[in-house]
């Protein structure tokens, strides 16, 4: 299943109820589950980050449908199609900058 198909079965579970509950909502949960990946992160437990990049990525995916945003498109489009250089430009403290 591409991100596409994923972004799309997201829509029909919870689409609507996303739309009821709005942008802003959906925002303030997506904080709520990178402060919790952030603490899965620091123990270093990975089951945990498993569980909440799972977590974070269905949340961005709902805001995406609320904006009629096509993530798969986008991140093609943004990273994939450019080289690393372009890609880290404004990036500070990488180590391959050093």
């Amino acid at each position: 299943m591409d991100l596409h198909e994923i972004q799309r079965r997201v829509w029909e579970l919870v689409g609507e109820k996303d739309r009821m509950v709005g942008e802003m909502f959906l925002f303030s949960v997506l904080v709520e589950e990178i402060g919790e990946l952030a603490e899965a992160l620091r123990k270093k437990d990975k089951e945990r980050v498993s569980e909440e990049l799972a977590d974070v990525m269905f949340m961005v995916m709902s805001i995406a449908n609320q904006f009629e945003v096509d993530l798969e498109a986008r991140l093609v489009e943004k990273y994939l199609s450019k080289s690393l250089e372009e890609i880290s430009r404004s990036w500070r403290d990488v180590p391959w900058k050093r």
